[in-house]
């Protein structure tokens, strides 16, 4: 019948776990020191939520998650839940993922679609007054193995739907990565990430029992982008990683092209 899935951990869950999916040999681009700020689509993924992952056929897997409240937040262990957010109602995510692997190579296709229900209170008469649509978030990607070369590229969106004037409204994120496995132990990557955000500039939305109306015009979009080169060596229990990443304008600002550099070297022991 498939798997069912109750989860209240961090992403995952749906288009959550799809957030970057891109070879590399150790870490994604905006997860090696450097404080982006990136937002990143996530679904029901951050809530608690169900989830139901049909049996693989041909390599194929069909995910449907559903979170009665997507507040984008999961209980605290002794405590209760709360409500974090009466603007986000019911979400659901849908994934279909296809994963061909043959003797010498294999393809990686993934696409999936998210909406969350949004509200912002009742009007005069009542009626719950709706913003402009749904919460909305959608990612696809793909991902290619050749020997031991990989290669791939994945998109984002998300669409905010809000209805404060200078906060951001939509984002959006690409990535793409080449690593090679120079052995079982070695390997090699480059990646790069970038993502842009664009804010409402003037929003505003009338209401009555019979009729709505609402305009929107938004800012030129501001965006960042980073690369990656990491190396990566296991043998036994010990792993040895190291990252050289360099990012332009992050945390989404205008006309700010300062660059930021980080490396890492990591080691890991395991008894």
């Amino acid at each position: 019948m498939g798997t069912f899935i109750l989860s209240s951990a961090e992403g995952g869950r749906g288009i959550g776990g799809y957030d970057d999916n891109m070879p590399r040999a150790w870490e994604e681009v905006w997860d090696t020191g450097i404080a982006t700020n990136a937002n990143f689509q996530k679904g029901v993924g951050s809530s608690t939520n169900i989830s139901w992952t049909t049996p693989k056929f041909a390599g194929t897997t069909l995910q449907v998650a559903y979170a009665p409240d997507n507040d984008g937040v999961q209980n605290n262990n002794k405590s209760v839940s709360g409500s974090a957010s009466d603007k986000f109602d019911a979400g659901w995510d849908v994934v279909l993922d296809i994963d061909a692997q043959g003797d010498v190579g294999g393809m990686n296709l993934f696409v999936g679609y998210s909406e969350t229900e949004v509200n912002t209170g009742t009007d005069a008469d009542g009626v719950v007054k709706q913003m402009t649509g749904n919460h909305e978030e959608g990612v696809g990607g793909l991902e290619l193995t050749l020997g031991p070369l990989q290669v791939g590229y994945q998109a984002s969106v998300e669409r905010i739907q809000t209805q404060t004037a200078n906060t951001n409204n939509y984002y959006g994120n690409d990535s793409w990565g080449v690593a090679f496995n120079v052995n079982d132990d070695l390997s090699i990557s480059y990646s790069q990430a970038r993502h842009v955000a664009s804010k409402t500039k003037k929003a505003s939305q009338s209401y009555n029992s019979t009729t709505r109306t609402n305009s929107n015009e938004y800012n030129p979009k501001s965006w960042m982008r980073g690369d990656s080169i990491q190396v990566a060596y296991t043998i036994g229990g010990v792993g040895l990683k190291y990252s050289d990443t360099s990012y332009d304008n992050t945390a989404y600002t205008f006309d700010s092209k300062v660059p930021r550099e980080s490396r890492i070297f990591a080691v890991s022991l395991a008894f």
